[in-house]
């Protein structure tokens, strides 16, 4: 059985090896174009139109961010020390009323 690796003749493919004009380019397009009205017809991105930071626009603003979210830090740690005192205290104050309760037990004999 013979290898066939062509595509069978079909209307659509029968016309390949017709040259239509209209493929064509016309071959002094590149002597018509003049060079300088082709650069200058070019669009350039302009650099000078760029939209300016201020001086530390953004950067001023985290920062700000920042030392207030650090100074939040600070007073939740200062509150958290001072709860823990108290704890502390609440603790020292527990413990010595269960041993003067202990010694009132002991002395009325119950």
């Amino acid at each position: 059985m013979p290898l066939k690796r062509t595509t069978p003749l079909t209307p659509t493919n029968l016309n390949v090896g017709v040259v239509h004009s209209h493929t064509h380019s016309d071959p002094n397009l590149s002597i018509s174009v003049d060079i300088e009205d082709a650069l200058s017809n070019e669009t350039q991105r302009n650099f000078n139109t760029k939209r300016k930071r201020e001086n530390l626009g953004e950067k001023g603003n985290l920062y700000d961010f920042k030392s207030l979210m650090m100074n939040m830090f600070q007073e939740l740690k200062i509150t958290m020390n001072e709860i823990k005192d108290q704890n502390n205290e609440l603790k020292e104050s527990v413990k010595f009323t269960a041993a003067k309760y202990d010694d009132v037990l002991e002395t009325t004999n119950f």
